[in-house]
């Protein structure tokens, strides 16, 4: 019997153990700390609906969110080989505190447009 088993022999596919699906005014999100992301992140087009933190993780390549939109995305105190970010939406913030990101040559973040005057 694995973890996700209900004792009666089907595997529950509603929330992971631990998750916090009954707590009123709760805010629904994913934390990883710690984590070491081995292989590229490709959250490419993606829609992320719930706020995403990222706190203290080791990227052993880069992040893509081309094209993703967000609320929230939090990335602090990790190291991370690239963000390519091109067309990403982020409605909320976007934090990178604390974090060392090293540049991608196509990276929005090695192309900074100064305002039109």
């Amino acid at each position: 019997m694995g973890p996700w088993a209900d004792g009666s022999g089907r595997r529950d596919r509603g929330a992971p153990p631990g998750a916090n699906t009954a707590l009123p005014g709760a805010v629904a999100c994913l934390k990883l700390a710690g984590a070491r992301i081995s292989g590229h992140l490709n959250l490419a087009g993606a829609q992320i609906t719930h706020a995403l933190w990222l706190e203290d993780c080791w990227f052993e390549e880069s992040v893509d969110l081309l094209g993703a939109s967000s609320q929230t995305l939090a990335i602090t105190g990790s190291q991370v080989p690239g963000i390519e970010a091109d067309s990403a939406r982020i409605e909320g913030s976007l934090g990178l505190r604390r974090s060392v990101v090293e540049s991608l040559a196509s990276s929005p973040f090695n192309h900074v447009t100064p305002p039109c005057r």
